[in-house]
């Protein structure tokens, strides 16, 4: 019985941490900025992170500058969106400000589209349903 309780115990503990490791075609990663995260051909930079608190509740924003080759544009990106660029799918979890804990940065995953568990096996394209193109 013991032995049952612990397995179960390890499994409820081990199956969370699981969910949370990006697949082969996905990376996360935690950037400050100046920084840059690299993953296949696309290297995504945190230029600042800034906060609208002129309205009721603050939003806080990140600019980054994505480049891929030769092509390059900067954006800036809410807390909590997504945006698919030139086959990579790149979501905004978190954007933290310089007065909280561990400084200003930003928390994102990105992961090629045809990747994305709702996209695999199906065409990709402009004329394709979100996040599919």
């Amino acid at each position: 019985m013991r032995l049952t309780i612990s397995v179960v115990a390890l499994l409820l503990w081990a199956l969370p941490v699981a969910a949370q490791k990006p697949t082969q075609g996905s990376t996360r990663g935690s950037i400050a900025p100046g920084g840059t995260l690299t993953f296949k051909h696309l290297k995504i930079g945190v230029l600042a992170t800034t906060a609208d608190s002129s309205v009721g509740t603050p939003h806080e924003f990140a600019t980054i500058r994505l480049k891929e080759g030769g092509a390059t544009e900067e954006l800036t990106v809410r807390q909590g969106e997504s945006l698919n660029w030139h086959g990579y799918h790149v979501a905004i979890a978190a954007v933290h400000g310089p007065g909280e804990p561990g400084g200003a940065r930003v928390e994102l995953a990105v992961a090629t589209v045809a990747s994305l568990p709702q996209c695999i096996g199906k065409p990709i394209g402009k004329d394709r349903p979100w996040p599919c193109r």
